[in-house]
């Protein structure tokens, strides 16, 4: 992987979650940043509690209600909220976790030359996989 041993994530979302994990299992040492008071918004008590135990077994380090100062391929600079005291990571690197968008673009284009398509997942919106799945089953039957 490109990516080297230190890595700091910025992001409180299913997207910037999965990733630290997916990071640590692979034995990089993670910090978790956010200016969120909490991670997974979007997901349920039960999902939240399940990744928070990952990333505990993971020894992923998850540092919530942060301003983030200042981002370098190599560091992250923050402070906690309410504090005059700047904290710096110096790690290998720095992955910025952006929202998930829909993109039917391949979609639009598949259909322009006559194919028949079917969208279902995060293309048409963001979702969880249960969603993905649900309409993935619903298309299956109807072909």
């Amino acid at each position: 992987m490109p990516f080297g041993k230190r890595v700091v994530l910025i992001g409180n979302d299913l997207p910037a979650v999965e990733l630290a994990e997916f990071f640590a299992k692979r034995r990089r040492t993670v910090y978790l940043l956010t200016s969120e008071d909490r991670l997974l918004p979007e997901v349920g008590r039960k999902r939240r509690a399940e990744h928070m135990d990952k990333l505990d077994q993971n020894r992923v380090c998850v540092i919530t209600g942060v301003d983030i100062q200042q981002l370098g391929s190599k560091q992250a600079v923050y402070v906690p909220q309410g504090s005059a005291e700047c904290f710096t990571l110096t790690v290998d690197s720095v992955i910025v976790a952006g929202d998930a968008a829909p993109d039917l673009s391949l979609a639009n284009r598949l259909q322009e030359a006559g194919m028949a398509v079917h969208s279902i997942g995060d293309c048409r919106g963001y979702g969880l996989i249960v969603k993905a799945v649900r309409e993935g089953a619903e298309v299956a039957c109807g072909l």
